[in-house]
């Protein structure tokens, strides 16, 4: 997790985020589709983890080696996340992909937007669902 960006260390890691992949360009990703990804996130970051929720921590990315997943690994490393931030006082925020979303959702995250990805292209059908979520430590959503 990083911390918001109200802090610098978000400054720093969303800019060291930005610096490494202008530096280092994937081969083997289509250029279309990781741009509209970065634009999803970018869109994401500004209304969400600077206006809604300025002081949070961002789950930034979470995946499980195949031959371990089903095992908790992932709930408990959310769930180190999550205490942390409700130790902090701060909220945790995070963009779920379709496979991690039952896991956010169980743990208590709330939706907040779905958003379609596609990429700026008549012939690519490609598309991407991305939920954004929100563990708010207020439980503003426990009713939902």
């Amino acid at each position: 997790m990083t911390r918001g960006s109200n802090s610098s260390g978000g400054y720093i890691t969303f800019i060291e985020n930005w610096a490494i992949g202008k530096e280092f360009r994937r081969r083997d990703g289509d250029p279309k589709r990781m741009i509209a990804f970065q634009q999803a996130l970018n869109y994401t970051h500004s209304k969400y983890w600077e206006k809604m929720y300025p002081q949070n921590y961002y789950l930034v990315l979470l995946a499980t080696h195949p031959d371990y997943r089903r095992r908790g690994a992932g709930t408990a490393l959310t769930q180190w996340g999550v205490d942390q931030a409700l130790a902090a006082s701060i909220d945790v925020g995070l963009e779920a992909s379709p496979m991690g979303f039952p896991l956010y959702q169980h743990m208590g995250f709330v939706l907040l937007e779905n958003l379609v990805i596609k990429p700026d292209a008549d012939d690519d059908p490609a598309s991407m669902l991305l939920r954004v979520m929100v563990y708010d430590k207020n439980n503003k959503f426990s009713m939902v």
